[in-house]
């Protein structure tokens, strides 16, 4: 029966690439993994160091001046009251 033990290589061949696939696909995602935390403990570190920069000076933000609109009575409304009678 030659045809039954080359299903089984087949088998063996299809299990082999499979576990070939499934290593690689797990390292790659090892890899982005290990990219991802260095790009994280970069950010980090420039974060830290950004606070304690000697160079960068402190300049205190002006806050802008609020407008103060003039209340403006209606010339209607004050010749209203005078005809009511207030």
């Amino acid at each position: 029966m030659p045809w039954l033990e080359q299903i089984f290589a087949a088998y063996d061949d299809y299990k082999r690439t499979r576990d070939r696939e499934a290593n690689e696909r797990e390292a790659e995602l090892v890899a982005v993994r290990d990219i991802f935390a260095a790009t994280e403990h970069d950010e980090a570190l420039e974060e830290a160091f950004e606070d304690d920069d000697p160079h960068e000076i402190d300049v205190p933000k002006k806050k802008k001046k609020k407008k103060h609109k003039k209340k403006k009575k209606h010339a209607k409304q004050a010749q209203s009251r005078d005809d009511e009678g207030f």
